[in-house]
């Protein structure tokens, strides 16, 4: 059975390619102290702080850390229940996005904005 320790291993290994002082450096706790939770003898149990700074930090489903049920990443766990309450691509609702930024002309032409608004308008 999996328990928590491993589903941390999984992230260390997906995300960090094993790198363990990768992983603690992402979550904000000392590369020392990750050992305690991956190591394969005596591993401690996490706390809730440090669960909630894997959740928080690295996009992890907090159920799929707690449970091993869903999937590992939030933003998939998100994409399949809009798939799954959408049959249909034509089903799916629009998105509609709205940034407001505030630049100078010159910011505007330096991040080549103007070239892809012009470009956003030809297409309509």
């Amino acid at each position: 059975m999996e328990t928590i320790n491993d589903r941390m291993q999984m992230i260390a290994d997906k995300m960090f390619g094993g790198n363990k002082a990768a992983f603690a450096k992402a979550i904000g706790i000392a590369p020392t102290s990750i050992t305690n939770y991956l190591g394969k003898q005596r591993a401690s149990k996490p706390s809730s702080d440090l669960l909630q700074k894997i959740v928080n930090s690295l996009d992890i489903d907090a159920m799929w850390l707690l449970t091993g049920n869903g999937n590992m990443s939030r933003s998939t766990a998100i994409n399949e229940q809009i798939d799954d309450s959408f049959p249909s691509k034509q089903d799916k609702p629009k998105v509609r996005v709205v940034l407001e930024l505030e630049l100078s002309i010159d910011e505007f032409i330096k991040f080549g904005l103007k070239d892809k608004v012009v470009q956003f308008v030809n297409m309509k």
